[in-house]
């Protein structure tokens, strides 16, 4: 065992950010599902000699325009950032107009599923498509100091004070 993760705020929108790393190397990276946001450190595994210590790591971070997440009604989802191709700006007009298709199927769960955009200009979290929930950090537990599981059953998390429509 050597790889742990936990949520913490995002750096950049202050919303939960997805943070994994590994405790016997120099690697760890952070991820925000909804700005998009990334960074990290990660070591050449071709490079590790056994009994040697690890290399540098290399550090990357990756400012990304925005993110996504399609839930699936039956369970699961995707998600994922936005960039421009070839590095470039996002044509905007163009990706609404392929997530309003894409929202439309029937199988996605709209009031899971988002489009976000980040707002260089203004530094804040826009949210074009969608108004999802969110659980602040991890996932309410049955041990919850605000007793949600006691009080809502079942509908816990949903009516925990953690969690809020974004």
């Amino acid at each position: 065992m050597g790889t742990y993760s936990f949520n913490i705020s995002c750096p950049r929108c202050g919303y939960p950010a997805y943070v994994e790393g590994h405790s016997l190397l120099p690697e760890e990276s952070l991820s925000c599902r909804f700005c998009g946001y990334s960074f990290g450190s990660k070591v050449d595994r071709e490079k590790l000699v056994e009994g040697q210590p690890p290399p540098e790591p290399e550090k990357y971070e990756n400012k990304s325009a925005g993110a996504y997440y399609i839930r699936n009604k039956r369970g699961g989802g995707e998600w994922g950032h936005l960039e421009g191709k070839d590095n470039g700006p996002v044509d905007w007009e163009e990706i609404i107009k392929q997530f309003q298709e894409i929202f439309r199927d029937p199988d996605v769960d709209l009031e899971e599923s988002y489009l976000t955009k980040w707002d260089d200009e203004n530094n804040k979290l826009i949210h074009l498509i969608g108004h999802p929930k969110i659980i602040i950090f991890d996932e309410c537990p049955e041990d919850c100091p605000e007793e949600c599981f006691e009080k809502y059953g079942k509908k816990g998390p949903e009516q925990c004070p953690r969690f809020y429509d974004m």
